[in-house]
């Protein structure tokens, strides 16, 4: 600042520290001055007949405007939290993050759990038309809608290990849930539906839920013309690079388009002109790896031959293996 004319002459200052000088027939004098930003107030309040606690980063009432804080609510044994009102977006999400413009006022609900141990499963299991031998995934939520912990001991499902599920037993406390990966892999071209269920020592709650899915091959009119068993027979290299042909103890099975094993672990299907795609673990000495590719088989109508060959992915001695396949009964 400066005399002028017998008043003052004032430079604008902005957020922050800024520093003044007036002089005055000839004596300066300096002055420090902190000019800090608009300040606006944040009030929570908890509203409800359960218990809980909100917590603010950072904490404090009063704030610089523009400021952003988060906003974190977490019940107490016996209460759920159900939902923010006033600034926070509505919704049972914990956690709030607001940018202060102005004051606001938050308000927290809690509510109390009813007694038990209630389940609820929610979801879409309907798993439509998958590939045989294919993998598909679905998501459900099982919670616990009561005020004790809810322990789940295992689940059924129909089709006898078509459908399996990341996570099948353990404690859900009360109000909590859990998220499951529901897999559907089909063995065979047929329909797999009904109910999943949930057991568990629940006193109350529906712990069962709808699941479908249908499995299909790539198959056409007049596949079944490829019926029969086929031997599996070691075609090159072999374990160290010999090349050798060696009938194993293990064959697979074509019946109207769809392939599998005496025990139960090949899968495949064989389309309208005899290729035949393995999706099951493939005998490597015995072991297992995966097949790749397909298999030409090309049998004749009315005929019992039918040969070709297919890759594992396991390397043995350094490189895959190729096996040729011949029908034999």
């Amino acid at each position: 600042m400066a005399p002028d004319g017998g008043g003052w002459r004032g430079l604008g200052v902005t957020v922050g520290v800024a520093v003044v000088t007036a002089t005055c027939a000839g004596v300066a004098n300096t002055v420090t001055i902190t000019v800090r930003p608009t300040q606006v107030t944040l009030t929570v309040n908890k509203i409800g007949a359960g218990a809980g606690s909100v917590f603010i980063t950072p904490p404090g009432g009063t704030y610089d405007m523009g400021e952003t804080v988060v906003i974190t609510a977490s019940a107490l044994a016996g209460s759920t939290f159900t939902g923010w009102g006033g600034a926070c977006p509505a919704g049972v999400d914990p956690t709030c993050r607001l940018t202060l413009t102005a004051s606001q006022i938050v308000t927290a609900r809690f509510e109390t759990l009813p007694p038990g141990k209630i389940i609820g499963l929610a979801g879409n299991l309907a798993f439509g038309n998958v590939t045989i031998g294919q993998r598909a995934s679905a998501v459900m939520t099982v919670t616990n809608g009561g005020a004790s912990t809810l322990t789940i001991t295992g689940m059924t499902a129909p089709a006898g290990g078509a459908y399996t599920a990341s996570w099948t037993s353990g404690a859900i406390p009360a109000g909590g849930s859990q998220l499951v990966t529901v897999f559907f892999t089909p063995a065979a071209a047929q329909s797999y539906s009904g109910t999943l269920t949930v057991n568990g020592d629940q006193t109350s709650g529906v712990n069962t839920l709808p699941i479908s899915g249908t499995g299909v091959g790539a198959t056409t009119p007049g596949s079944s013309k490829y019926d029969g068993t086929y031997d599996f027979f070691f075609k090159h290299p072999a374990p160290g690079g010999v090349t050798q042909s060696v009938s194993l103890a293990r064959f697979f099975i074509i019946r109207n388009g769809v392939v599998s094993s005496s025990d139960g672990t090949l899968a495949g299907v064989v389309d309208g002109f005899g290729r035949v795609t393995f999706t099951g673990p493939c005998p490597i000495n015995n072991s297992v790896g995966d097949w790749v590719g397909s298999m030409n088989a090309s049998a004749l109508a009315g005929s019992n031959f039918g040969q070709g060959t297919y890759t594992c992915r396991t390397a043995i001695g350094g490189s895959s293996n190729t096996w040729q396949v011949n029908q034999s009964r």
